[in-house]
């Protein structure tokens, strides 16, 4: 499941004590856990050859090193996931790429019993599952595929011999089609969200598996498979692409003949070695255990119900690390998001001294300035000049860090001017490593239009306009509802004006542009 879907729960008790944490860094992840050593090490070596299969199968090409590594926090129970999240929540794990950077929680004891667990491994895998497509292969997916596809690879395995096998059961799903209902496959195959299925939520996971597993037991079904998905990745309606599938009556009917079978083929991939590069292990120094639920927190969210007492928080513990760098990070974030903005000038001086070299830090220190300057309205371009030396600073000292390009770019944007061409590459960068993120998308979108680059606004934002519910549809008292959940469910940190154009209002705006039918530039 994945992180923006989140349960309107209470607000739970915090995590139990964990035992000493460790930290293990690969080439393609960063995993937080308090298992012992070994464990860890064969955890991520275990990832690894997971990721070398999901490369392997999709054709995905992936860096030798990544600059911009999944982080998965190793919580004890499914329970402790949901505490993990800023409202509650049942999920048994999730996963989300915020600025921060891509991020993972999932459990090591599922506390689940019955004939079909849910495994630990495979909530993993399943998250990691939407990363790998969301990272190498970034469009707007229906609901159906992106699920199936998550549980689809998620319970791939890779024996000591290196030998991969795709295509095992799932039980929990297999249980899902038998006793749930069936939902018609055109409602699942065009259905936007999870709000679109009503109560037959599940069915998006079952039938959604079901259908990924279909499509690969045959040349023809891979074949209608590729097609399918790069209509998506062009940008087509989902009832457009779906096309790409053929008659989806008769798919209903062969889709249900399939869920019958007492026995589904899987298919194993023998492979001469599986790299697993680098693996560094070390335990966490006493601040960063002290700080690390605020930490994961600033990843998933702070509800602005709750944003003062998060700060006093972390103050608190933060002080008794005065010279550390990481003591030091937290804080001033904690005070950014909570628009303390004298505080987290503070903060990220008091950091910048004990660390100078930190492209993060001498980003927060300008963005303070930036974001300052920007609730006062100000005019003063020397000032803002001297901000966006910070920002400048900090792209040297950091010129693969995501939130720091995008903050060379933002502070332009914030002033209200349009960007230098340095500051556009500077956000293409950015959402060139985290294409995930859709407040990338959007900002990248809005500058090729206030520049007259229509079309390559219309190209970046189509998976967003596919990906969503056009609002403009909506009856009156879902309004009411969007708009009260927006307040009960806003995040501290979190700027942006919810009276601002949809997706499809923008693109509806864009497409008259290209027409001749109104003003190529837009103001800022």
């Amino acid at each position: 499941m994945i992180a923006r879907l989140l349960a309107a729960a209470a607000l739970l008790c915090p995590l139990p004590a964990l035992a000493e944490l460790r930290e293990a860094a690969s080439t393609n992840f960063i995993i937080v856990s308090d298992e012992n050593e070994a464990a860890l090490r064969e955890r991520v070596a275990n990832l690894e050859k997971f990721g070398h299969v999901l490369q392997s199968i999709t054709g995905a090409r992936r860096l030798k090193e990544q600059p911009v590594k999944v982080k998965i926090h190793v919580v004890r129970t499914m329970s402790d996931v949901g505490e993990t999240m800023p409202f509650g929540g049942g999920a048994a794990g999730y996963y989300s790429s915020p600025m921060r950077g891509p991020f993972a929680v999932t459990p090591r004891f599922s506390g689940q019993q019955g004939p079909a667990p849910l495994l630990p491994v495979t909530v993993l895998q399943h998250e990691l599952g939407h990363h790998f497509m969301y990272q190498y292969f970034p469009a707007a997916y229906p609901t159906w595929y992106s699920e199936g596809f998550a549980d689809y690879v998620g319970v791939i395995r890779v024996d000591d011999k290196n030998v991969a096998t795709l295509g095992m059961p799932v039980e929990n799903r297999y249980l899902g089609l038998r006793f749930g209902e069936w939902v018609p496959m055109p409602k699942i195959l065009k259905a936007k969200s999870y709000a679109d299925l009503g109560s037959n939520v599940l069915a998006v996971y079952s039938q959604g598996w079901l259908l990924v597993h279909y499509l690969n037991s045959s040349a023809d079904g891979k074949a209608k498979l590729t097609a399918y998905l790069r209509a998506i990745n062009s940008g087509q309606p989902f009832d457009k692409a779906a096309e790409q599938l053929g008659d989806l009556e008769q798919l209903d009917k062969a889709l249900r003949t399939y869920s019958r079978k007492d026995r589904l083929d899987a298919t194993e991939i023998r492979y001469v070695d599986i790299p697993v590069g680098d693996i560094r292990i070390r335990t966490l120094a006493a601040e960063e255990e002290a700080l690390y639920l605020e930490d994961l927190s600033l990843s998933s969210g702070i509800p602005k119900s709750r944003a003062a007492d998060f700060v006093t928080k972390v103050r608190r513990k933060a002080g008794a690390y005065p010279a550390s760098p990481y003591a030091l990070r937290i804080l001033t974030e904690a005070e950014t998001i909570a628009g303390n903005y004298a505080e987290a000038r503070a903060a990220a001086d008091k950091w910048i001294a004990v660390d100078s070299t930190n492209g993060l830090a001498r980003m927060y220190r300008g963005m303070a300035d930036v974001m300052a300057l920007q609730a006062a309205k100000s005019t003063d371009k020397a000032a803002w000049a001297a901000a966006r030396a910070h920002l400048a600073e900090a792209r040297k000292l950091a010129p693969r860090h995501p939130q720091v390009l995008h903050a060379v770019f933002d502070g332009y944007a914030r002033e209200g001017v349009l960007p230098p061409p340095a500051a556009q590459n500077a956000l293409i960068q950015a959402f060139d490593l985290l294409p995930q993120n859709a407040e990338l998308r959007m900002t990248v979108t809005l500058d090729y239009e206030a520049r007259g680059m229509i079309q390559d606004a219309i190209d970046t934002l189509a998976p967003l306009v596919n990906d969503v519910r056009d609002e403009r549809e909506l009856t009156p008292r879902e309004k009411a509802k969007r708009d009260r959940d927006r307040a009960k469910y806003a995040l501290a940190g979190d700027d942006s004006n919810p009276n601002e154009p949809s997706a499809h209002e923008v693109m509806e705006r864009l497409n008259a542009k290209l027409a001749g039918n109104a003003p190529v530039t837009a103001a800022r």
